[in-house]
């Protein structure tokens, strides 16, 4: 260990005992306020109580006995603890001139004795780099698996719009050639009927005509024979219009039912869209925070090596 490291610790532990001094002389016996969960009295008692147990203290230990806290603090203070700095514990006492002049002198004494743990604490800061690094590769990985789910419902969203896009050409083709079969068979009817209304009326001059003159009798047999053709013609024309009203009626309800079906993926389209459009802004937002964490990470990486690199020297 490089002396001038033993002094830059001798002069933090110092400096630490002069503002324990002013804040005794200014406070007297006032209360502290509450202790946050993540602080470097916590930190480093949570180091020091590792220690006693026969285990390195590093971030994953430190978080694990605190029961939470954000890594990047405990780390923070874990390498404060790790390069000399004291824990110091401030109660509720008053405290005369004489007692805190031996404490300075006491805090020099811990001063020496903590430069000479510095390298045996320094040997936890590669554990403390691995950490990060593994943190930083499963923020990495999360997203890339965000952008794949973003990309993959956008996908999806196109195929479900081209899907609703092909049934309703569908509905409107089918109900196209069901108007044009029904008004063929209408057309018809109406054709066979006035056939049928002129053969009666043919019928009924022949009949005339056969009470004036009997030898119109052949004539009123073709013309009976006529209307016999004629009245089968409509009879097969009402059939085939019953027919087709038939399959007119089923075409339209087929019709009915690809508009029900075009509505409900059109409603399902548009929740499709809300929700990919959540999803997007969700991943953006998750994606933001990510890269936000990774530049953190990366930044206590950085740390960590200059530490690292420091502590080697």
């Amino acid at each position: 260990m490089a002396p001038g490291f033993h002094v830059g610790v001798i002069l933090q532990i110092t400096l630490s005992v002069t503002i324990i001094d002013n804040t005794l002389r200014f406070m007297g016996a006032r209360a502290m306020p509450a202790t946050p969960l993540i602080t470097y009295e916590t930190v480093a008692s949570a180091a020091e109580a590792l220690r006693e147990e026969g285990k390195t203290p590093s971030v994953r230990l430190v978080k694990r006995y605190l029961g939470g806290g954000s890594p990047n603090s405990i780390l923070k203070h874990l390498s404060d603890w790790k390069a000399g700095r004291p824990l110091i514990r401030v109660s509720e006492i008053d405290i005369d001139d004489t007692v805190i002049d031996g404490i300075r002198q006491q805090m020099a004494r811990v001063a020496e004795g903590a430069a000479k743990g510095a390298e045996e604490r320094a040997a936890g800061v590669e554990e403390d780099l691995r950490t990060v690094s593994e943190a930083l590769h499963e923020a990495e990985q999360r997203i890339q698996a965000l952008e794949t789910e973003l990309a993959q419902a956008r996908e999806a969203t196109q195929t479900a719009e081209r899907e609703g896009q092909k049934i309703g050409e569908m509905a409107e083709h089918d109900a196209r050639k069901a108007a044009q079969a029904l008004e063929v068979a209408h057309s018809r009817l109406q054709e066979e009927r006035e056939r049928g209304d002129t053969a009666r009326q043919d019928l009924a001059q022949a009949q005339v005509r056969l009470e004036q003159l009997p030898a119109l009798q052949d004539e009123v047999k073709t013309l009976r024979a006529a209307l016999a053709q004629e009245q089968q013609a409509r009879q097969q024309a009402e059939k085939e219009k019953a027919v087709a009203d038939t399959r007119a009626a089923d075409v339209i309800e087929t019709r009915d039912s690809l508009k029900t079906q075009a509505e409900s993926l059109r409603s399902d389209l548009d929740t499709l869209k809300e929700e990919a459009r959540i999803m997007a802004k969700e991943s953006k937002k998750e994606i933001s925070e990510l890269r936000q964490a990774l530049n953190e990470t990366q930044q206590a990486r950085y740390k960590l090596e200059s530490e690292l690199a420091r502590l080697s020297k």
